[in-house]
């Protein structure tokens, strides 16, 4: 019986550490997407940041494709991502 209640202390004790832990981890990352999304002016929603995404990735085959030597589709891929970065901006 004696041993239960030590369990139960080191359990809830865990329990709190990692809640406590995890729930600063969260405010953190919440705290950095919004910083970001107010640094560049967009809203800090989810659809917002997966245009983000996309919009980095096609400028970052327009480079590619300058890597490449192929210029129209570096000026097609370039033309796409700052389409896309350009709906983000209020």
């Amino acid at each position: 019986m004696k041993d239960s209640g030590r369990y139960w202390a080191a359990s809830s004790a865990l329990w709190w550490t990692l809640s406590g832990t995890l729930g600063a981890i969260g405010d953190a990352l919440d705290a950095f997407f919004h910083g970001l999304a107010d640094a560049i002016g967009m809203s800090p929603s989810i659809f917002s940041f997966i245009l983000l995404a996309f919009g980095l990735l096609f400028l970052l085959n327009a480079v590619r494709a300058l890597l490449r030597r192929s210029i129209l589709a570096a000026v097609v891929w370039l033309l796409l991502g700052l389409m896309v970065m350009g709906w983000l901006i209020r």
